[in-house]
Order: C-alpha cells, then structure tokens, then sequence
C-alpha cells in the first residue's frame, strides 16, 4: 500500500475522529504526526496465541497469595491489601521474533490504548466502541473494589504541571471518555491536587510507588483507602516493576510453555558486574523502575562510564532482543523500520492490540513514518 503524505494521513485520520467521536476533537487535534502511522503491521494467528498464553501465566501467578505476600511487603506504598483490582490502562510490550514473541516489559499505566483502538476504526472506516466500554468497566471495577460508587464520579487525572506533558492530548482524550460516561473529570497538576475531592485519580504522575514528595498526600490517601488510585502501588509492584522480570525467567516461576518467551534477566551489581561486562554485547541494561526508555543502554554501545552507573544504580541486565522489522513506504523509497507489539489487557485477556514503530534504539517517536500504527492478525 502507498502511503499517504503524513499530514494527509493525520488530518484524515483526525478528520475521522472528530465526526465519530467528536468530544474526544481537543485532544486530537494535539497529537503529534510522529506519534501516528498509517501502517498496518500484520502478525500470525499463533504469534498472537503465544503472546496470549504468556499474558494469562503472568496474570496466574501473580495472582497467588503467597507471591502478593512477597512482592506488596517490598512495597513502601503498601495499603495492607493483597485483593485490589487489576489497573484499568495495562499492558505487555513484546519483540515479534523468528523464534517467537519475547516479552519486553509490562506497563500498568500504558499509553496511547484510545489511540489504537481510534486507528483500528479508522482503517475499519467505523468507530468501534468495544475497548472504551471495556475501559468503563475496568475503571468501575476499580472503583468498586475501593469502596467508591460508581454514580456522578468525580475524576482527576493528574500529572505535574500536565498542559507541558508530550502526552497532554491523551489527558483530553481520556477526560472527554470520562465526560461520556457521564462522570465529572479534571486535569489536576499533582502539585495542587486534593485527593479527597475526588472518587477516582487516573495518575499519569509516573511515580508509581508514591516516592517523591508531590505523591506524599496521594500515599497517604491511599494507604488509608479513601481514594480509588489507578493504577495503584499493589498493582505496580506486581507487575510493571522490572524486577519483576528477575521472577517471570526464573525457571519454575511461569510454565516451561511460556518461560522462554522472558528474556533472561538479572540485577547488575558489583559482584557480578565483571562477568556482565564481558557478555555485554548480548545484553541490554534498562532500570528497574524507569520508564519511557529513560536510561536504556543496548549492550554493544555501551561506554565504561555509562556502565559504572547501571552498577551503582538499580538497574537490570537482559538478554537481548533482535526484534523484526516492516518494510515502510517512504517519499525516498521502502525502509525498514522495527516494531514492537503492545497488547493491551486486563486479568489475564488481551483486549487490543497496537505496535509502534521506530529507527534506532528505542521508540521515540522521532522517526518519520514510526509512531503507533494499527495490528491485524493474519
């Protein structure tokens, strides 16, 4: 398929948008054209039922009372409970291999899933309500499992100064979905947010475990269970925190079927940073809780320098993925872009589906041609 010029296929797709679902126009007219692509990246039906296999084992056995026990004590954030609901906004990142899809990391405050699904339609040439009523009853699951109603909810997606935030139109996006519901919801710096005027707060704030000192009154909120959080500490711990990774390759954790799709991972530290320096080539060195590829390292580039900080910080080595790539038809001719796959799911079910693609090392959203683009199963 030749692809349209970029602009063509922004304001078209933007055009769609604003006449199927029109309150969500503000946000959408702010995205990015990086963040879009009109390509549609294809991928097995068994790729896809491996990828599906690998979501419900996490979910299983993170699920298990005696891991809940390990894991949320770990957790300064902690509010004493082992039951809360699964995070509305999650989702499993993985490379498309020749042997396999490979997991790369869990995201429990995904973004870009009302991006997807508006992509999906748009190359479907109608609007497909099925994820956003799904994300209502996430979100009402949420909301219930904390004790809140589920009537005239009050919403407060927040982040620090948020109208500065590369996102910012995903805010819009979300508060016009919440408005459709019929709930009430605000854009709230983090700063001067508070908790207790609000039912539900979405947090795009990406302390997660409720560390720094903004996130003091939210932790305290929670932690005395008088606000819905999502997505909560609990549910970070479990599954969005790196480490994690350590567990979900450790042999016996996750059944045999599923375990090699988990890179090899394990924490660099200064006894066993000599031995991870000398198969560096193989590995690639990521944070245990960062997040937007924020001091990611691939392995064969790595300096010395560089390398000292992941072994004096929290930092995780994996082995490293090849990942596949699409050919994309650019103004210059066909080029190769790499891609990985988002799915989007709750307890267990995988519930949407998007890839992004990209040049260089790591999603940006600074390669013409890459950004979000639709899934089919082929």
């Amino acid at each position: 398929m030749r692809h349209p010029d970029r602009t063509c296929f922004s304001d078209h797709f933007k055009g769609f948008v604003s006449t199927s679902f029109p309150l969500s126009e503000p946000g959408i007219a702010l995205i990015p054209e990086l963040f879009i692509s009109n390509s549609i990246v294809s991928i097995s039906q068994t790729d896809f039922n491996a990828m599906q296999d690998c979501v419900r084992a996490i979910y299983t056995a993170t699920s298990q009372r005696t891991y809940r026990e390990k894991c949320l004590a770990e957790n300064p954030a902690w509010n004493g409970r082992l039951d809360e609901a699964y995070s509305a906004v999650t989702a499993f990142d993985f490379y498309i291999t020749d042997e396999g899809p490979r997991l790369l990391e869990i995201n429990t405050n995904a973004a870009a899933g009302p991006i997807v699904s508006l992509l999906q339609s748009y190359h479907e040439e109608h609007f497909q309500t099925e994820y956003f009523d799904r994300l209502r009853l996430h979100f009402e699951a949420e909301l219930i499992n904390s004790g809140k109603s589920i009537i005239s909810v009050k919403v407060a997606i927040i982040d620090e100064t948020p109208e500065t935030q590369k996102t910012y139109f995903e805010f819009l996006i979300f508060k016009a979905l919440f408005e459709s519901w019929g709930w009430q919801a605000n854009i709230v710096d983090v700063v001067s947010c508070e908790p207790e005027k609000y039912d539900l707060i979405y947090n795009r704030y990406c302390d997660f475990l409720l560390s720094e000192p903004l996130s003091q009154r939210l932790k305290q909120a929670y932690q005395a269970h008088t606000i819905c959080l999502s997505p909560s500490p609990n549910a970070f711990a479990l599954l969005s925190d790196k480490s994690r990774l350590i567990d979900f390759s450790t042999p016996g954790f996750l059944p045999e079927s599923v375990r090699h799709m988990i890179p090899e991972t394990q924490l660099v530290t200064a006894e066993n940073a000599d031995h991870i320096w000398q198969k560096r080539k193989q590995l690639f060195f990521k944070p245990a809780q960062a997040y937007g590829s924020k001091g990611v390292y691939k392995g064969a580039s790595i300096t010395r320098t560089a390398f000292q900080k992941i072994v004096d910080g929290n930092s995780l080595a994996q082995t490293y993925v090849t990942p596949k790539t699409i050919a994309i038809a650019t103004d210059s001719g066909p080029e190769d872009y790499k891609y990985d796959v988002r799915v989007y799911t709750y307890d267990g079910e995988i519930e949407l589906m998007g890839a992004r693609l990209f040049k260089g090392q790591v999603t940006n959203f600074k390669s013409p041609y890459g950004g979000f683009s639709a899934v089919k199963i082929v």
